[in-house]
């Protein structure tokens, strides 16, 4: 499998995991209503802000995995411009060809 296509069944499940749990988060909210959220003396209905961050968060999820399948289809190397470009002491091996800068 090619990384992009991994990038995008990654993407995939994290829609299929991100459904389920709204489907479940729908179910609770039609058998339980009456729950509502409160803070600092203010309430507010819990069912739908919940639901709508989930949402949310899947499809930027989903979005980015999709973006970075792009991404590499179109050549990317996505670890470039990686902070860290110097061997690390765990991994001493991790870049054979490269020489430490004085």
């Amino acid at each position: 499998m090619t990384p992009a296509r991994l990038l995008r069944l990654g993407a995939l499940t994290f829609v299929l995991i991100g459904g389920g749990i709204t489907a479940w988060l729908v179910d609770k909210a039609m058998r339980y209503p009456d729950i509502r959220a409160a803070q600092f003396g203010f309430e507010a209905p819990y069912w739908p802000a919940l639901i709508t961050f989930v949402v949310l968060c899947t499809g930027i999820g989903a979005y980015m995995q999709l973006r970075a399948a792009r991404r590499v289809e179109d050549g990317e190397d996505l670890y470039a411009q990686r902070h860290r470009r110097h061997p690390s002491k765990k991994y001493p091996n991790e870049y054979p060809n490269h020489e430490e800068k004085p």
